[in-house]
């Protein structure tokens, strides 16, 4: 069964039981595609993040436990970044993290700031549904 949903709206089952790996940044339409691959099933799921203004992270990591930040925190990242065009940047964007479960850190996570249009989805999507 083929399906499409919001990342924000969405949560792996067993989410220490999935890895992540960046497989793709379109940086002219600044697209950020992120493959799940679930441990024990094989079963794949591709995340895209459309209009990504940052990534912070290693480029593949054992965690799918994303949360959608509230939007202070996207404000306090931006500001310590010196974005200039912050007004703009929170009408437009969200902050979204993953907590990665293999890090000897046990506070790593893995963040990133991209449009709300941030979805999942079974399909091998290497173009956004708009």
């Amino acid at each position: 069964m083929t399906f499409v949903k919001r990342l924000a709206e969405f949560r792996f089952p067993d989410p220490d039981e999935w890895y992540c790996q960046v497989l793709q940044y379109h940086r002219g339409h600044s697209e950020l595609f992120l493959q799940a691959q679930q441990v024990n099933t094989s079963e794949i799921l591709t995340i895209t993040f459309i209009a990504t203004r940052y990534f912070e992270g290693p480029l593949d990591w054992r965690g799918a436990d994303f949360i959608q930040e509230p939007q202070e925190n996207c404000e306090v990242l931006m500001r310590s970044l010196g974005e200039t065009n912050l007004q703009f940047v929170l009408e437009a964007s969200r902050l979204f993290s993953c907590r990665i479960s293999n890090a000897t850190d046990p506070s790593s996570s893995v963040r990133i700031v991209a449009g709300m249009s941030a979805f999942v989805t079974d399909k091998w999507l290497l173009t956004v549904p708009y």
